[in-house]
């Protein structure tokens, strides 16, 4: 199970809402893998559709964002996948993340 940090994930959703304007992707398409955590189906690969183009993201990574109520109880609130086009290209820390996901290429943020 891959567990990542609060912030690495606010990082990456308030990035993708920057970046998301020179996303042209005329569609996505999703196959589901036969990876199961916490009762959600994980996505083997993300493709974006732009006319003739096609480019397939790949899995970076997968979490659990869970909360705690009334100190007794933990909720699982959702599961969210990050995929990128070139993932190699990503530095994972908090301090670069930011600025290293445009080189990574296009990004989808999958929460379910």
């Amino acid at each position: 199970m891959k567990k990542i940090a609060t912030l690495f994930y606010t990082s990456i959703l308030m990035a993708t809402l920057l970046f998301s304007h020179s996303i042209k992707a005329q569609s996505i398409t999703t196959q589901a893998s036969d990876i199961i955590f916490n009762d959600v189906t994980l996505t083997a690969k993300v493709l974006l559709h732009d006319g003739s183009v096609q480019t397939e993201l790949k899995r970076v990574s997968y979490g659990l964002r869970q909360k705690k109520v009334f100190l007794l109880a933990v909720v699982k609130i959702y599961v969210a996948e990050f995929f990128a086009a070139r993932p190699e290209k990503l530095q994972k820390n908090n301090e670069f993340i930011l600025s290293s996901l445009k080189s990574a290429g296009p990004l989808h943020l999958r929460i379910s």
